[in-house]
């Protein structure tokens, strides 16, 4: 009963300042892969697994859904979770928007939208040095002159996995002009079935400037599917959705990753029909009817546990690193959306506003790196914790050695020697970053979901 009154009782969150405004700032994220933890934990699942399910584990999914929790062991009700995400909507500075009421009334407004974005200072444009000719073109293929009043606003949902860019451009910037290098245009990636509000577009309106729930940004416009606001929102209120709750599952040549959500249509013996989005030729919205397999997927978001929150962080063990989720890759604050996006969860979208949501905030600031792996044990496995431009999740201890899920470009173990990783991976928590400080000294907060 007390954790129940504790669960019901809402917390503040506390307003920290970080140095760097994202989750995909490859210079402060670090790690190794530390699978003893996983590997442990993943048999121990498996042997209870196979003596509850023995005679049903073909045709089940192999992740743990709704009905697999008892009482005792949920975090947050379904309920609850609908009230936290209400909540973290109406906080303020999150980046989060609630579609159905974001509606700017002005051209001045969505100018302002627009112009948050500044050109970033990186010398490489398109593989070349920059000049300033690149810097007006960016500038000028906005097309702001067109952003007049009245304001016309578009909906859609998306048909495809869209990059968002700071600009309308697919050229790159970076810092030395390779292939690999980290494209600074790149800001997120939108998931297939995800709505939008179109704002703006091009003047060749191969680009839309759009909001959606966490983030905005320009796609391309060949993404939207285009619809009424009253049938987005019918699209987005799906119940039950079918939620990926494998790391990625392939459907209609589309990338499903984790936590992607689609409208329920019938479930068959081996999968779940859903509606898939289409894109007409005129743009407008339609859709397929395509089956996701039951091993891949949940009917409804899956029950909150502490056990279902460590399966299906695991799962992402692996997948590659992609700064702002280049190529459909993951960056360390994406890897951690995915996983609560399973449960129904909704939160921003960068590590610098994860301090921003319905969650409990533990300052560690202004403690010693011994106070803080202390505080860390005690939050338990699944809390996330955050340092400057990255953010990772507690999974508890291999022989005593305190461990950490994150997607990470590279790290020390000792404070030498730096492993390239470009991958999630668990590894010990008292790691170094890229410039050989030990995370325990970077951490400044530790987020609790529960």
């Amino acid at each position: 009963m007390n954790r129940r009154k504790r669960l019901l009782s809402f917390f503040l969150c506390l307003s920290l300042c970080f140095f760097i405004g994202c989750g995909k700032n490859a210079n402060d994220e670090e790690t190794e892969t530390g699978s003893e933890a996983y590997t442990e934990w993943k048999e121990n699942r498996e042997t209870e697994y196979d003596m509850e399910n023995q005679q049903n584990q073909e045709t089940e999914p192999a992740n743990i859904t709704e009905e697999q929790g008892t009482e005792a062991d949920i975090l947050l009700t379904p309920e609850e979770i609908k009230e936290r995400n209400r909540i973290s909507f109406e906080m303020p500075g999150n980046g989060m928007v609630d579609l159905e009421t974001f509606s700017p009334q002005t051209a001045e407004e969505i100018r302002a939208m627009v112009e948050e974005y500044s050109i970033p200072n990186y010398p490489y444009y398109d593989g070349r040095p920059r000049i300033g000719e690149d810097d007006a073109q960016l500038l000028a293929s906005r097309n702001l002159e067109q952003i007049t009043d009245p304001v016309h606003l578009r909906y859609g949902i998306l048909t495809k996995n869209a990059a968002v860019r700071s600009f309308p451009t697919e050229k790159t910037m970076t810092k030395e002009g390779k292939p690999d290098d980290f494209d600074y245009l790149q800001e997120s990636m939108f998931s297939i079935g995800e709505g939008v509000t179109v704002c703006h577009q091009t003047a060749d309106q191969s680009y839309s400037f759009v909001q959606g729930y966490q983030y905005k940004g320009w796609i391309p416009t060949d993404a939207i599917g285009f619809c009424s606001k009253e049938e987005m929102m019918g699209w987005l209120r799906m119940d039950p959705p079918v939620v990926i709750t494998d790391a990625a599952v392939t459907v209609h040549d589309v990338n499903l990753r984790m936590g992607t959500a689609l409208p329920a249509q019938e479930e068959t013996e081996s999968g779940y029909q859903v509606r898939f989005p289409m894109r007409r030729e005129d743009g407008s919205l339609t859709s397929v009817t395509e089956e996701i397999p039951k091993t891949a997927a949940s009917l409804g978001y899956l029950a909150y546990t502490k056990d279902a929150l460590l399966n299906q962080a695991y799962q992402l063990i692996g997948q590659p690193y992609g700064w702002g989720d280049t190529d459909e890759k993951m960056d360390c604050s994406s890897t951690m959306n995915s996983i609560f996006k399973t449960f129904g969860i909704q939160m921003p979208r960068n590590t610098s506003q994860l301090t921003l949501f319905s969650a409990k905030v533990t300052d560690l600031s202004a403690m010693s790196a011994e106070e803080k792996e202390a505080a860390i044990r005690e939050a338990g496995s699944g809390s996330m914790i955050l340092l400057p431009g990255h953010v990772v999740m507690y999974v508890g201890e291999t022989d005593g050695v305190p461990q950490i899920l994150h997607n990470v470009t590279a790290y020390s173990l000792d404070g030498g020697a730096l492993e390239t990783a470009m991958e999630c991976r668990v590894t010990p928590l008292a790691i170094y970053n890229t410039g050989g400080i030990r995370y325990l000294e970077l951490f400044t907060a530790i987020v609790e979901i529960e």
